[in-house]
């Protein structure tokens, strides 16, 4: 049966038949929830913001979830990139201070500094 597409509500009679408990939500690995299609409700309320800017034309263009290419095969992807009315580009990531502070995300803030020679604007 090719092409077939189910929807939520016939997955979830086929398990209540099958007697397949429901699958539990997952949990963020910090903790956060999801809210607005973004990871955090931290993301969601700054997103809001940006798109408000973006209708009164303080910002020219705005884009979510941007990839960058880094050495290694890697990518660092930012939250959010737009550019200022009479400014330029501006890469943007929501951050907790305990993210924040991950050795892995510090590599990969300078790295965007060295290779691509742009500043990761960190919003708490």
């Amino acid at each position: 049966m090719t092409g077939l597409r189910w929807t939520q509500a016939q997955v979830d009679a086929a398990r209540a038949r099958a007697g397949v408990p429901k699958p539990r939500a997952s949990r963020s690995k910090y903790g956060s929830v999801r809210e607005d299609g973004c990871d955090s409700r931290r993301e969601a309320r700054r997103w809001r913001e940006l798109r408000l800017l973006l209708r009164t034309g303080e910002l020219v263009w705005l884009a979510r979830q941007v990839s960058f290419s880094l050495p290694g095969e890697t990518e660092y992807r930012a939250d959010f990139v737009y550019q200022v009315a009479g400014g330029g580009m501006v890469v943007e990531d929501v951050k907790s201070p305990v993210t924040r502070r991950l050795p892995a995300y510090r590599i990969k803030a300078r790295q965007m500094r060295a290779i691509h020679g742009i500043e990761v604007r960190e919003v708490e």
